[in-house]
């Protein structure tokens, strides 16, 4: 009772058209199962219109058609059998994991030239002729030209991706521990990276590092560039290893009597080795570890005693804030 409905329209339409190639479509052979993931209801009556266009008479089964279109379903693939007396020809159209209007579309396709070259094998003699009628005489009946069909859309632009931003600022700031033989200090440390050219980084950063005894006060100012090259591990945590170099600026100031006061200039030398974790679009947290070192250790002495050492080679550790600005 599936079809009852379907043939009942197209008996409608195919009343007073003898005269054309009648073609049936007969699915009497899908179970319902198949019937319904097929979308064979639908795919009827697509093919149904584009015969229809075509100039074919469509009919119900029963009334024994010119052409005849069968519909099987063997496994994944949906059987098509045309038939004109007692030629046949089949093909194998898989329904595969597109779209249903894919494959209504392919399958569509695959009917029509069936049809068209099943009606070339029907004999002429086989035509049926109009019956004689009282009216006027007029033209011969003739088969309606195809209509072409409708020009296609253009296909969608693409999506244009935004503009990558051709660099990105971000800011640090942290407490760090800079360990010396000698001692350990105190290390505030502000950066400022501007991220061009992929991973490649423009560096920059300020450090201020104090340290004291009873009779000594030290304070520690450092000014650096360099490079740096970001790892990105996943969107969220990346690996950036760098390069600085700049001065440091050695400020002492003693208490009592002693050898000298004032300040002193050294090179300042460190690779950065940095993992960063992103926990917002603007804020993030950073992790540090550089080894450096300065041209000359510095001591300090007083009434002819050490009171204060440092080494050149120093490690710097400790953790920072980053702001992105952009």
């Amino acid at each position: 009772m599936r079809t009852v409905t379907f043939w009942l329209v197209l008996l409608a339409s195919a009343t007073g058209r003898a005269e054309m190639v009648t073609v049936a479509m007969d699915a009497r052979a899908v179970d319902s199962t198949a019937y319904r993931e097929l979308g064979l209801l639908a795919l009827q009556r697509e093919l149904a219109l584009r015969l229809t266009e075509a100039g074919y008479a469509v009919v119900a089964p029963q009334r024994e058609p010119r052409v005849r279109v069968r519909f099987q379903v063997e496994g994944q693939e949906l059987k098509l059998e045309v038939s004109a007396g007692s030629a046949a020809v089949t093909r194998q159209v898989a329904r595969g994991d597109g779209k249903l209007a894919t494959f209504h579309l392919e399958v569509i396709h695959r009917v029509m030239a069936l049809v068209r070259e099943a009606e070339r094998s029907l004999p002429p003699s086989s035509q049926p002729q109009s019956a004689p009628t009282s009216r006027p005489a007029s033209r011969p009946a003739t088969r309606p030209a195809s209509r072409p069909p409708p020009p296609r859309p253009p296909p969608p632009s693409p999506a244009r991706e935004p503009a990558a931003q051709p660099w990105q600022l971000e800011l640090a700031l942290g407490a760090m521990a800079l360990y010396r033989p000698g001692g350990v200090d105190l290390l505030a440390r502000g950066s400022g990276r501007i991220g061009v050219l992929g991973g490649l980084g423009l560096r920059g950063a300020v450090a201020f590092a104090p340290s004291w005894t009873d009779d000594l006060t030290v304070f520690e100012l450092s000014a650096q560039g360099g490079l740096s090259w970001r790892f990105q591990l996943t969107p969220a945590l990346h690996l950036e290893p760098g390069l600085f170099a700049g001065v440091l600026q050695h400020i002492y100031t003693f208490a009592g009597s002693g050898d000298d006061s004032g300040l002193r200039w050294d090179f300042l030398g460190n690779l950065t080795l940095e993992l960063g974790w992103r926990l917002h679009r603007y804020f993030g947290l950073r992790l540090f570890l550089s080894p450096g070192l300065t041209t000359q250790s510095r001591v300090h002495t007083e009434g002819g005693s050490e009171i204060w050492r440092r080494s050149l080679f120093r490690l710097e550790t400790g953790a920072c804030v980053v702001v992105v600005l952009r």
